[in-house]
């Protein structure tokens, strides 16, 4: 049976393993240099962009995977007990949450789909590529929250504006990253069962992301909220709601850098603190191996995860 890493290699985007310097800007600098023309304008909303230098939105989008793999590290490095407050668990539970969220928005954007913000800038650039083109759309293209899937061997990269604005930046990053892992699961078990524990490990999370109602994939969010917001689960004083104790919670998010398969995901329907914090490791499992794996398969003599997310860890642990 082949590791989760080795089934997650067939989806990264095409030539980013490949970027061996340390990238300086992301896709929303890099739309400002209007190197690319349009194949296709849908809407003011939907349109299609042929990138005329593919190396350099490739490089685009690894400064913007490096950025939020390094995030995502960092934030479980920094998951410890508080002193002398023993069953104090609000706070692990939310970093564990931005952890996750970090390590999500990195995995879509080595696998070639970017959620992200479009300004007046970027709108401004788009709009002046279009006007010589002639393919400026009447009132030109709006600003707003955008996914952009592009595609390494087409060249092309197409931006599509959310349409869910009552689930926020956030909810729009999980629906997309439920229904990428979806189908990354389906198209792993039809190529073959030496991919089935990776197949079988994606569903799960997929799964957990949706239960209890969160079609979105926003459980997580969910469970945020309540901690952060409405003080539920018993993790805040006077925890009289939960026996949890902060050390359980940090042995769980302990594991982020550990196999993701060694990652114990499913807790009984009950015990939500360890499921929301092991599904937040889990995902931030998966970012680390497919971090290390696409290192290790560099070109180069060096990998742009060297500069970001692995140095950071080296420091962290003092790793050789």
């Amino acid at each position: 049976m082949l590791s989760v890493q080795e089934g997650l290699r067939n989806f990264w985007l095409k030539d980013l393993h490949g970027i061996s310097e340390n990238p300086s800007e992301g896709i929303a600098t890099w739309l400002l240099k209007r190197e690319f023309v349009f194949t296709s304008v849908a809407s003011a909303t939907d349109f299609t962009l042929r990138v005329l230098n593919t190396h350099g939105a490739t490089k685009a989008f690894a400064y913007d995977a490096s950025r939020m793999a390094s995030a995502a590290f960092e934030t479980f490095i920094s998951i410890n007990e508080p002193p002398r407050l023993p069953r104090s668990c609000g706070w692990i539970l939310i970093r564990a949450y931005y952890g996750a969220f970090f390590a999500a928005h990195s995995l879509t954007r080595m696998f070639g789909v970017i959620c992200f913000q479009i300004d007046a800038l970027q709108k401004n650039a788009l709009d002046r590529v279009a006007t010589a083109l002639g393919v400026l759309p009447p009132g030109g293209f709006e600003g707003g929250f955008y996914i952009g899937t592009f595609d390494g061997v087409s060249s092309e990269f197409r931006l599509v504006k959310s349409t869910a604005s009552t689930t926020g930046s956030h909810g729009i990053l999980w629906a997309q990253f439920a229904k990428m892992l979806r189908n990354q699961s389906n198209e792993l078990l039809q190529k073959s069962s030496l991919y089935n524990d990776a197949a079988i490990l994606l569903a799960d999370i997929c799964d957990l992301m949706c239960q209890s109602g969160q079609n979105g994939g926003t459980w997580l969010s969910h469970i945020r909220n309540s901690v952060n917001y409405r003080h539920e689960l018993g993790v805040w004083f006077p925890y009289k709601a939960s026996t949890v104790t902060a050390r359980d919670v940090v042995k769980i998010t302990a594991q982020w850098n550990k196999a993701p398969l060694k990652v114990m995901l499913k807790y009984p329907k009950k015990r939500e603190v360890e499921q929301h914090a092991a599904l937040c490791t889990a995902i931030a499992s998966l970012c680390n191996v497919v971090v290390g794996d696409m290192s290790a398969a560099s070109t180069r003599s060096r990998s742009f995860h060297q500069y970001g997310a692995l140095a950071l860890a080296k420091f962290a642990y003092g790793t050789p």
